[in-house]
């Protein structure tokens, strides 16, 4: 009986603005048909109105998938420029904290040994101490806020 009136009401969405029947068999089940049948009163139902051309809602639909897509751009490029700030801020902490301690060893009395690419160690003369101490405050002007 269920499975009846699902297919009757499939057959109303397929055939929009035919006629609809709605009558009562012999045995009591509700039938559908676009003629009336012979011979027993049937039931005229109105067809649902037309519906919109389907146009109209792709664009619209469209229009809301292409704004939803710019924003999920922006904000994947924001959170990207956020975190390469952060990674910045990182790095020059660290670069403002390494010339600090740096500028204070140099500092210290005394010969200053530094290790130098090859892996071998040099002692500073004067010169050469001056010229990393510069250094250093150089680095602590450029990266420490």
């Amino acid at each position: 009986m269920k499975s009846l009136i699902f297919l009757a009401l499939c057959c109303v969405g397929t055939t929009a603005g035919a006629a609809i029947y709605k009558w009562t068999d012999d045995n009591g089940n509700i039938q559908f048909s676009q003629y009336p049948p012979a011979g027993v009163e049937a039931e005229y139902i109105q067809p649902p109105p037309d519906i919109e051309p389907a146009g109209d809602r792709d664009e619209a639909l469209y229009s809301t998938l292409e704004q939803l897509e710019q924003s999920s751009t922006r904000r994947e490029q924001q959170s990207a420029e956020e975190t390469q700030k952060r990674q910045l801020a990182s790095e020059r902490q660290q670069a403002c904290e390494q010339a600090r301690q740096n500028l204070a060893t140099l500092q210290l009395g005394g010969h200053r040994r530094i290790r130098m690419p090859d892996g071998t160690a040099s002692y500073l003369d004067a010169d050469q101490k001056q010229r990393y101490i510069d250094i250093s405050k150089q680095n602590i002007r450029d990266n420490c806020d």
